[in-house]
């Protein structure tokens, strides 16, 4: 009996122990893009959500005039009022990260009621944020309403 490995032996150890490192080095590589696209879609939604904060604020923004002491809803009756006019996207914004571009979108979906002032009338609006040249994006509607 003989004492040791064979040459056929010793490459096939070799190869197995290559399959194994390669392995590893290919779960690196996904896990790395993960990484990187979960960064981005987080980015995206802080983006997203920051845009809803501003539309919510824009929106309840108001003053009183100092004639008839109504409150009048500046910001709600702007956004019903570039809606009407045909305006399809009534915010924008563009934030850049490195080298990806993120750009925001508040487009009009629909308007209930005849009027901002109705009862129940309201603007659905849709909030989009995308990057990757539009490849990615992350998507919420929302409703504005006058009457709160």
């Amino acid at each position: 009996m003989k004492k040791g490995f064979t040459l056929i032996e010793a490459m096939v150890t070799i190869v197995i122990f290559a399959i194994g490192i390669l392995s590893i080095g290919l779960l690196y590589s996904v896990v790395t893009e993960l990484n990187v696209k979960s960064e981005q879609r987080i980015r995206g939604a802080i983006i997203l959500e920051d845009m809803f904060d501003n539309l919510q604020s824009f929106s309840q923004s108001t003053y009183i005039d100092t004639i008839t002491g109504n409150v009048i809803a500046l910001g709600f009756d702007s956004l019903w009022a570039w809606a009407k006019a045909g305006e399809d996207t009534l915010m924008t914004r563009s934030d850049t990260v490195g080298s990806m571009i993120y750009a925001g979108y508040v487009i009009e979906h629909n308007t209930v009621g005849l009027t901002p002032w109705d009862a129940g009338s309201r603007l659905e609006v849709d909030i989009i944020c995308k990057w990757r040249d539009g490849k990615d994006s992350l998507k919420t509607r929302t409703y504005l309403s006058r009457h709160n």
